[in-house]
């Protein structure tokens, strides 16, 4: 364990996110190698895949999160509890796998349009990838609470980099295109799981006791609904947009997501990093608290806008990385789609105080709802509009959600935040989206360092009044 757990548990949250890093890192290759439709076949075979580990298991790796506190003093019985989760998990994986190989191309037929999308290979290895990571998953949570570093970081740093060797092998050297991808990062993840499962035999167990596990599948079970809500909302939009159009626009459009949703991962970590420390001032909830909990509020916001207008400045040097003119098409609409998300930020704030009140029915219905405005959006403007139409559905499903957010936050929220507590730095993050978007297009990238160093400047001088209390916690931090 490290010497300073809020130092260790920074770097266990950014080791947690290496291995879905690798998507970056390997996109120079997959714009060289791959055309538009390839690469959307290898994305929304991915994403199908993720949806079914995600029921194939019942969230089980879900309530390893909540329900290892529970024995988290008791070795013993901790020991237990991983090995019958490992355990279910992966009988439940294995057979749920035995009935896709059956169902499989069915499933395709059914859920995409194009018939260049096919189970046998494409489908195949892109489930059996899924279901190994998922099914070391409970054993990684474990690694990640108990804050072993070293063992963490092995597993996800050697995920890395086997996947980024393997499929640059598979693609440039053999040539096999998707199929040499989705190739490469099934035999990075058989690798690592025969690894883990050599040096963890101990946790197979034959026999499952299923009423031990009974409240945490009753937990997972529960949340399966909201999880897959967030899912449709998060990384289903492909699939549905490749519903009204032909696979070399879905590449396009994945690409534009696969970018701007790198500020996911961020604000994720971000999201890890603010929690414990937004929640322990709400808990105090005297004035320098709740002073405390405004300032990291608007810091979030602040530092996740950045985030964005940061990936808009790198999106316009996208001519770096390939110069095949079917992706180059989707610069001019980073702009909208960044300010498409910008709600999205607000949202999470929302989130975040509506579960520190216990209260998840009222996200997962707030999720629905958001769900229902971003399908009926894809209906009416994607067909006529494609990537357009697309984005101002997730631009109009965010400021819905932004609002209903706000408002049951209110309700619920017994200390005094405001209701909208960093909406300016939001109109004026917006704004400056703006601008650059009606700009003149021939100094594009200039334009875009303009866009972010204004921001920037205009939030460094928003907390000049402010630093003061970010230090103070910071002090307090250390001493902690």
């Amino acid at each position: 364990m490290g010497k300073n757990p809020f130092i260790s548990s920074l770097v266990l949250t950014a080791l947690g996110f290496i291995p879905a890093l690798a998507g970056i890192f390997l996109l120079p290759l997959y714009l060289n190698q791959l055309s538009s439709e390839e690469y959307a076949i290898m994305n929304l075979v991915i994403i199908f895949a993720g949806f079914a580990a995600m029921i194939g298991n019942l969230k089980l790796d879900a309530a390893m999160r909540t329900f290892y506190f529970d024995f988290d003093k008791e070795p013993e019985m901790l020991k237990k509890y991983l090995s019958q989760v490992f355990s279910a998990g992966l009988l439940l994986l294995t057979l749920f796998f035995g009935v896709l190989l059956l169902l499989g191309p069915f499933l395709f037929e059914l859920i995409f349009r194009s018939e260049k999308l096919s189970f046998f290979p494409y489908g195949l290895y892109a489930l059996a990838t899924s279901f190994l990571s998922l099914a070391k998953s409970p054993y990684m949570i474990f690694l990640k609470n108990q804050i072993r570093l070293k063992e963490f970081a092995y597993y996800n740093l050697g995920e890395f980099f086997l996947i980024f060797a393997l499929q640059a092998y598979f693609i440039l050297v053999l040539g096999k295109g998707v199929e040499g991808a989705l190739l490469g990062s099934l035999i990075a993840q058989a690798i690592i799981f025969f690894i883990f499962f050599l040096l963890n035999l101990s946790l197979l167990k034959w026999k499952i006791e299923f009423a031990f596990l009974k409240p945490s599948m009753r937990y997972s079970l529960g949340i399966i609904p909201f999880i897959l809500v967030n899912w449709m909302i998060i990384r289903g939009d492909r699939i549905l947009f490749e519903q009204f159009s032909e696979l070399k626009e879905v590449g396009k459009y994945a690409l534009l997501m696969a970018i701007l949703g790198f500020s996911r991962i961020l604000l994720n970590a971000m999201d890890n990093a603010l929690r414990p420390f937004l929640y322990s001032r709400l808990k105090v909830a005297d004035l320098e608290s709740l002073e405390e909990a405004h300032v990291l509020i608007r810091y979030y916001v602040a530092v996740s806008c950045l985030f964005l207008s940061a990936i808009l400045m790198l999106s316009t040097f996208l001519p770096l990385l390939t110069d095949k003119t079917e992706f180059l098409e989707v610069i001019p609409y980073f702009g909208w789609g960044a300010l498409a998300l910008l709600p999205a930020i607000m949202i999470r704030i929302y989130n975040l105080q509506l579960v520190y009140v216990k209260k998840a029915y009222e996200i997962s219905r707030l999720g629905f709802l958001n769900l229902i405005v971003l399908l009926a959006g894809f209906y009416l403007w994607v067909p006529s509009y494609g990537i357009m139409g697309a984005i101002a559905a997730i631009g109009l499903s965010n400021v819905v959600s932004m609002l209903l957010f706000a408002q049951r936050s209110n309700v619920y929220r017994s200390r005094k935040i405001p209701a909208f507590p960093s909406l300016d730095i939001i109109l004026i993050c917006g704004t400056i989206f703006l601008i650059f978007i009606y700009w003149d297009e021939k100094n594009l990238k200039l334009l875009s360092i303009l866009q972010f160093v204004s921001l920037f400047s205009i939030l460094f001088l928003f907390f000049r009044k402010q630093w003061k209390v970010l230090f103070r916690m910071k002090e307090g931090l250390q001493k902690t």
